[in-house]
């Protein structure tokens, strides 16, 4: 028996809808049993929020999400921790165990398979305490098997009855046993700078209302382990309109799982590879604390002139920054700065080029468009989209047509007036095949627009999953188009310049220069390539 799923809503009915869908394309879905709980307004609540509630009841009973779909509707606004901590402690007491899933979640279709074989293997070994599925800040593939952490997910999670019960409502009691039993240093691991520890305090001092911050300093309090998967189950896509959390975007690019993970038993101890990510991500993204800032007056004492002359040049000191300033020590390591391409530190450089080309080319971006994964671009450049279409391997809310570009059989013919191809061609080695699968889709007269890297360092992500294959120059882009499209089909461009490339290969991001500076194209230096090919009537 599948285990119960908990669904909490509130009044963010687009969320919702979106959640629900992601749910329901998961197989085992079908067979699960779902419980919503959805919260009521507000007091002195106004008309608008009133209706947004209503609405998101609406989408609730729109759908038969699950074999068995359970409404539960407050009359008063509870909040969400009080919502959390009482729904699931009914649910676990009656069953056992549960899934939890917020409505700010985007779940991979292999998710509730996840959960289920998770829950299931682990059912009697009381030192794992839980089940999480987003692991945000585990991007460059140092662990490639499930893994245990001593934090618990807050997004998407499954839980025990037997771990639940140690729950600690009090902060101030949970809190003092930590300090009792020398754990507070496990709790928060940062010597010298306020994480958890300060959420805690917020906590007893009704700052905040968090289930969280409690139910972590309880699973750090009785040496409890979460398990998580080596890649994402989840994307949160609350962060910019949830009520606790503004601004912080966890998820650019985020990729889900597109397969089944491997349940196995594994060491009970936490992966220590794993926790150094995770400090290392919430160094940068929590705390804005790197090794940078500790040693930017060392560096500048031992940091030879024409270095320094560099780095007055590639810096952009009156840049708002979300993360510690690109420092002159960091230029001469052989380290980089990011081995995220500097999504850690703001935009990528490449990602600046790719949006400038859309720009450009947006008055094409109408009609019947196709992206791959996701609808972002066209729905950003959006010009007149009567249509949005998502190609995919594996289906998902989000896709209209699952197919593989190097296999035309599994394609529509003359389906798309404007095919958005961005930073894909790298990672398909028929380049050929993946061209004209792309000239099948379109409908005659219609546009492909596509952006390949040219200087760039390696994907590792992509590399392990399906393969990074190509680095492109304009000509060979052109020729490999020509070849499908006809010649005087295809316009082939580029951007980029020597110091916008080695900002790329470094993991520096647009935020650490200026925006005039990569504007200087050099064809020397082709850092993102474009193409823009016409399918003739």
């Amino acid at each position: 028996m599948n285990a119960p799923i908990i669904f909490f809503a509130y009044n963010r009915y687009e969320s919702v809808e979106r959640a629900l869908q992601s749910l329901k394309a998961n197989a085992l879905a079908a067979e699960s049993d779902l419980y919503i709980f959805s919260d009521g307004p507000k007091k002195n609540a106004d008309e608008k929020a009133v209706q947004a509630i209503k609405r998101t009841r609406e989408v609730l009973r729109s759908q038969q999400w699950c074999k068995k779909v359970f409404i539960e509707e407050a009359v008063e606004n509870k909040g969400l921790a009080n919502s959390v901590i009482d729904a699931v402690t009914k649910i676990t007491e009656q069953f056992g165990r549960a899934i939890i899933v917020e409505d700010d979640a985007l779940l991979s279709p292999f998710f509730l398979q996840y959960m289920n074989d998770a829950l299931a293997l682990y059912k009697d070994d009381e030192k794992v305490f839980g089940i999480g599925a987003w692991t945000y800040y585990m991007r460059n593939n140092k662990v490639n098997n499930t893994f245990f952490m001593r934090y618990p997910d807050s997004v998407t999670w499954g839980i025990f009855q037997r771990s639940w019960k140690h729950f600690i409502a009090d902060a101030s009691t949970v809190k003092q046993q930590l300090q009792e039993k020398g754990l507070m240093n496990k709790f928060n691991p940062f010597r010298n700078l306020h994480f958890f520890d300060s959420m805690l305090d917020n906590q007893i001092n009704k700052k905040i209302d968090s289930w969280a911050i409690r139910w972590t300093a309880t699973t750090v309090l009785h040496n409890g382990l979460i398990l998580y998967p080596p890649v994402s189950m989840v994307r949160n896509m609350g962060n910019e309109e949830g009520t606790h959390e503004k601004g912080i975007d966890f998820n650019k690019d985020l990729p889900l799982a597109t397969a089944p993970v491997e349940i196995k038993k594994i060491p009970l101890e936490e992966n220590k590879t794993a926790f150094e990510e995770w400090k290392r991500f919430a160094r940068i993204h929590f705390l804005n604390d790197t090794w940078e800032t500790r040693i930017r007056l060392q560096a500048s004492k031992i940091t030879p002139h024409f270095i320094k002359k560099a780095a007055r040049f590639l810096l952009n000191p009156g840049a708002k920054k979300t993360v510690p300033a690109l420092t002159e020590h960091a230029l001469m390591q052989t380290e980089p700065v990011s081995r995220q391409f500097g999504f850690d530190r703001g935009t990528p450089v490449d990602r600046y080029y790719i949006e400038k080309f859309l720009r450009t080319n947006s008055e094409y971006i109408k009609g019947n468009v196709l992206e791959i994964a996701d609808s972002h671009y066209s729905k950003k450049f959006n010009s007149g989209v009567s249509s949005f279409e998502v190609l995919n391997f594996t289906p998902s809310p989000e896709t209209t047509i699952v197919g593989d570009l190097t296999k035309p059989e599994t394609l529509p013919e003359e389906r798309i007036d404007c095919f958005i191809c961005t930073q894909t061609l790298n990672f398909i080695y028929d380049v050929n095949s993946a061209l004209k699968g792309s000239y099948q889709l379109l409908k005659p007269g219609g546009i492909l627009l596509v952006t390949v890297a040219g200087i760039c360092q390696i994907s590792q992500f992509d590399n392990k999953q399906w393969g990074d294959f190509w680095r492109f120059t304009p000509l060979s882009l052109s020729r490999l188009a020509a070849e499908v499209f006809g010649e005087d089909n295809v316009q082939v461009t580029h951007y980029g310049n020597s110091l916008s490339a080695v900002l790329l290969l470094k993991g520096c991001a647009v935020e650490d220069t200026t925006t005039d500076l990569l504007d200087i194209y050099d064809e020397d230096y082709p850092v993102t390539i474009t193409l823009r090919a016409v399918k003739r009537i």
